[in-house]
């Protein structure tokens, strides 16, 4: 299985991939987005869903910009919204119960407690 994490170009925020697939563009609705692969991982056992969190997260993370400096205040509260909202997507699109539950019970919080995506 594949997901993707999309971004809006509207958005301006720059898009790499976490795992060496090419970046793409709808040429029609011009949305960025990048493949992150569930390959090798049986996502009803906690280590390959926490291994894919993982890909989603640094996914997430390079869609949104990479971490910006901790002197740069405001930037931070953009990338923290932006990998909250692009994470959120992301997991809901994947549809996996044991992905979602890690992200409810941990990687959500950890965002909104000015965390970084591991």
């Amino acid at each position: 299985m594949r997901i993707r994490i999309l971004l809006g170009l509207a958005a301006g925020l720059a898009l790499a991939t976490a795992a060496a697939a090419e970046p793409q563009i709808d040429p029609v609705t011009g949305v960025l987005s990048v493949a992150v692969s569930s390959g090798g991982l049986d996502l009803t056992h906690a280590d390959s869903a926490r291994l894919m969190l993982g890909r989603l997260r640094q996914a997430a993370s390079i869609v949104c910009g990479g971490q910006p400096a901790p002197t740069e205040l405001q930037r931070r509260a953009d990338y923290r919204a932006c990998l909250q909202e692009t994470l959120d997507a992301a997991v809901t699109r994947l549809a996996s119960p044991g992905v979602a539950d890690l992200y409810r019970n941990h990687g959500a919080s950890e965002l909104a407690a000015g965390g970084v995506a591991r």
